[in-house]
């Protein structure tokens, strides 16, 4: 049937016909064409594969190149970066840990191994959250520097996380420029609080890099502190244009409460120097409650001094701590 369609469409010599013509000859010829055995093909190593086999084999063929080609899955640059940190951070994270990680911090029966050390470094403090009572008073503060020093001991719980109490001397305290009304006058006071304590912080400690060369590590928790010294000093004048009257204290602190409730928190770095662990640290320091320091002041009056009883300044302790040493 299909050669008489050719002909005819041959023997009248439109080329319109002669196509259709081919068409429909192509197509029966397709159908036509009987069943093709099985056929087998033999890879390079020797392995006799069937049809079902090759058909997987190109399928991966036809993977792999568009894979390389960035059409089946997307490329790297395709997902958003805060993915990616996601990810990276997720990775980070449930990476397991070597095993001296473990060994280090352990006895030989399992139990978790207690290590002390020793700190001391820079302390830097001020005073923070002036509630202002009125328009009279302006307040302005200023860091006092002094230093830092105590003994440490950690107690691991698992791989990363562990459990770190100090006994830590720290010096406190703040520069106060105050401006007031006395007698009406206006007067500018040199104001300077000094307060040193005997902190006991409680913080939990994670390392999030731990190796043998460098562990990076948090520290978050709460102190203590018993107020072992204090001193308040002041200085200025009071100008009322006609007489130029000095005013003075300087005292100790002994109104002020002598136990301090403190948030605190850090992060460090430990490598090893010979057989113990270098570490620098950074801690903050923030009182929870406001203290209250006064802001009396005395005036000569005559052969006498007369008082100036002002109201005391609600201010909180705050520190910035920058130390070093070592753990055994």
């Amino acid at each position: 049937m299909a050669a008489n369609i050719a002909e005819k469409a041959s023997s009248r010599s439109s080329p319109v016909l002669m196509f259709f013509a081919k068409r429909v000859l192509s197509s029966v010829m397709t159908k036509s064409t009987p069943a093709r055995r099985p056929s087998v093909s033999i890879v390079p190593s020797g392995v006799i594969i069937g049809p079902h086999l090759q058909n997987n084999l190109a399928t991966k063929q036809f993977a792999n190149r568009n894979l390389r080609q960035g059409s089946i899955v997307p490329q790297i640059r395709d997902f958003h970066p805060v993915v990616l940190l996601l990810l990276a951070l997720c990775a980070f994270l449930t990476a397991p840990e070597p095993a001296h990680a473990y060994l280090d911090d352990h006895d030989d029966g399992g139990f978790p191994q207690l290590s002390f050390g020793f700190k001391a470094g820079l302390a830097i403090a001020q005073h923070q959250g002036t509630e202002p009572r009125d328009s009279e008073y302006a307040v302005a503060s200023s860091m006092r520097r002094g230093g830092a020093a105590g003994v440490f001991w950690v107690l691991p719980v698992t791989r990363r996380f562990g459990i770190q109490q100090e006994v830590i001397y720290v010096q406190k305290g703040s520069r106060q420029d105050i401006g007031v009304d006395i007698f009406d006058v206006s007067t500018q006071l040199d104001v300077t609080y000094e307060l040193d304590y005997l902190e006991i912080p409680v913080m939990m400690r994670y390392h999030w890099v731990i190796d043998r060369q460098v562990d990076f590590y948090s520290l978050a928790g709460f102190a203590f502190g018993l107020k072992l010294r204090d001193s308040y000093r002041l200085s200025g004048e009071v100008d009322d244009g006609v007489d130029v009257v000095p005013i003075t204290a300087d005292n100790d602190m002994s109104e002020v409460d002598i136990f301090d409730f403190v948030f605190t928190y850090g992060l460090g770095l430990e490598f090893p120097v010979g057989t113990q662990r270098f570490l620098f640290e950074y801690r903050f320091d923030l009182s929870v409650e406001a203290l209250m320091l006064p802001t009396y002041a005395y005036v000569p009056f005559g052969e006498e001094q007369l008082l100036v009883d002002n109201d005391p300044v609600p201010l909180r302790n705050q520190s910035h701590m920058l130390m070093v040493g070592l753990r055994f």
